[in-house]
């Protein structure tokens, strides 16, 4: 099995970092200990904007409702909704709550964070996910009063929320932090109130320590409603980029769990473990893709955009890369969210590569490509898989790649402002439905519409799917959709895929979530003799 060389230095302060203890600590029991090879780009739940700080916002907050160990929604925050005839309007009646610094939740924190996130100016990337509701879409333009969205709180314990159209996912949607209700109290007068020690939180964990490029301590949140539940004391996470330090790490016992989504296994050690039999795996509505910024040249030829998606050898990626049982992608949306699913594109067409090749260039009065510059993010095996994509575009294509990777938040900024010609990313479903997905391209300016990609006739299909209330007609307006997207091909999917991760034997229940959330707070401890800490 292939390992990097640890650096001695490094591995010596990360071991001292692990083993060093209080006398406080010492009486604690059943404290878990993970890495992120990132560290969280905020603690504040409406910002987020990557797999990392997700991940830790599903520990530390809590929606009307909350995502169960079977995948379905069960109440959160809430303890009872009633839904009206016509299933436009929800009211939802609170629990006796309250946030980690003892002061109840109410309805009006809802509300508070709703209305501050569809705010024009306010930076929330999944903004998009409120649009369900009265208004939102309308306030995010510019063009109606964040006063006038549908969501009011009648009194302390009782929301009413008025939705656009009919949702039959919309009790998944309220699960995901975007829907997360934030301290009204502080955050009315503080903006940064996420960035200080330890800021309030109302789901299982609290934050008690942040120091960026080291460590995160979350400990068991005593005002959690169901805090029986939870079953660490603390958590104790490690910022280590390093994949195959932390690794290095779990062999030697010091970190209890590795994996999918804090920290990659590397790629080269993936068949030793599956034969070994420690791999476990969690298939996901997860997408790895190729996305064309539309206003760029020349990717504002769709011809141009079909000839590289067309040109890319997804089962070689797949089989070769990967090697995890991830499914070559012949669909815009991941199978895992449909009930049934057929190929809608060719997943590797070299002849047809390139005669839509030629046929763009024609159009745009080109004899060949010009040099283009392709962008990844640095982590997991996206610098392989964008080695594996500039040797297809240069072997199908002739076409001269620069491929460069960038740190994860730049990254992130060059999509966000469109300042990039191609590139790599992955992502996954918000709620457990397909519209989760297609949702994203019904308006150019939503932060998770990379290319920044319009179409008329995509957009009525979806606003059609949307007030039917036969499943099968909804099923049959989505994959028309979903065809005008391939057609168009603004982003192609490379592989739809999964999370592998390892436990140690003095660890179970680990539980991923279709959508990629985990959730350590069911983490049971069988010994914990052996328990180390990180101080």
């Amino acid at each position: 099995m292939l390992r990097m060389i640890i650096p001695l230095s490094l591995l010596s302060m990360t071991l001292f970092l692990l083993t060093r203890e209080t006398k406080d600590q010492k009486s604690l029991e059943n404290v878990l200990r993970i890495n992120m090879t990132q560290d969280p780009s905020t603690l504040d739940p409406r910002k987020s904007s990557d797999q990392f700080s997700s991940a830790l916002h599903f520990q530390l907050y809590e929606g009307l409702m909350r995502i169960t160990k079977n995948s379905t929604a069960a109440f959160g925050m809430a303890k009872e909704v009633i839904t009206s005839t016509d299933k436009l309007t929800y009211t939802f009646i609170l629990k006796e709550v309250f946030w980690s610094d003892k002061t109840p939740v109410t309805a009006y924190d809802f509300e508070y964070s709703w209305k501050e996130s569809i705010k024009p100016g306010f930076f929330c990337p999944n903004a998009h996910m409120l649009y369900i509701v009265k208004n939102g879409e309308k306030i995010k333009m510019g063009e109606a009063d964040p006063e006038s969205l549908g969501v009011k709180a009648l009194d302390d314990k009782t929301l009413e929320v008025h939705l656009e159209h009919t949702a039959p996912y919309f009790l998944q949607m309220v699960s995901f932090p975007v829907f997360y209700p934030v301290p009204k109290a502080k955050a009315s007068i503080d903006p940064k109130w996420s960035k200080v020690q330890q800021p309030p939180s109302n789901g299982p964990f609290t934050c008690i320590a942040f120091k960026p490029n080291e460590k995160i301590i979350l400990k068991k949140n005593d005002s959690y409603w169901a805090k029986e539940e939870v079953l660490p004391e603390e958590v104790h996470i490690l910022l280590l980029r390093d994949e195959s330090t932390a690794l290095n790490l779990f062999e030697q016992k010091e970190l209890d769990l590795i994996g999918g989504p804090f920290t990659t296994i590397p790629v080269d050690s993936i068949q030793d473990f599956r034969e070994k039999k420690q791999l476990k795996k969690k298939d996901l509505a997860l997408t790895v893709f190729t996305t064309f910024n539309v206003s760029a040249f020349p990717f504002h030829n769709p011809h141009i955009r079909k000839a590289f998606s067309l040109a890319i050898n997804r089962e070689s990626i797949v089989e070769n890369i990967m090697q995890n049982g991830e499914c070559a992608a012949t669909t815009f949306v991941p199978p895992i969210l449909k009930d049934k699913s057929q190929p809608l594109f060719e997943a590797y067409d070299p002849d047809t590569a390139r005669k839509e090749l030629a046929i763009g260039l024609e159009e745009l009065k080109l004899p060949s490509l010009p040099p283009l510059t392709y962008h990844y993010p640095i982590f997991g095996c996206h610098d392989r898989i964008a080695q594996t994509l500039q040797q297809n575009f240069q072997d199908v294509l002739g076409a001269e790649i620069e491929i460069v990777g960038v740190e994860f938040k730049t990254f992130l900024t060059l999509l966000n402002n469109k300042q990039y010609q191609f590139g790599q990313f992955l992502w996954i479903a918000m709620y457990n439905d397909q519209y989760s997905i297609l949702e994203r391209f019904k308006n150019r300016r939503n932060f998770r519409n990379y290319p920044g990609w319009k179409n008329k006739e995509f957009r009525d299909l979806l606003e059609m799917s949307e007030t039917t209330f036969d499943p099968q007609l909804r099923a049959e307006l989505l994959e028309k959709a979903e065809k005008v997207l391939m057609d168009e091909s603004p982003l192609t999917p490379i592989f739809h895929g999964n999370y592998v991760y390892m436990e140690q034997e003095k660890i179970r229940g680990f539980y991923i979530s279709p959508i990629g959330s985990p959730h350590l707070q069911w983490i049971e401890f069988p010994n914990t003799k052996d328990v180390q800490r990180v101080s």
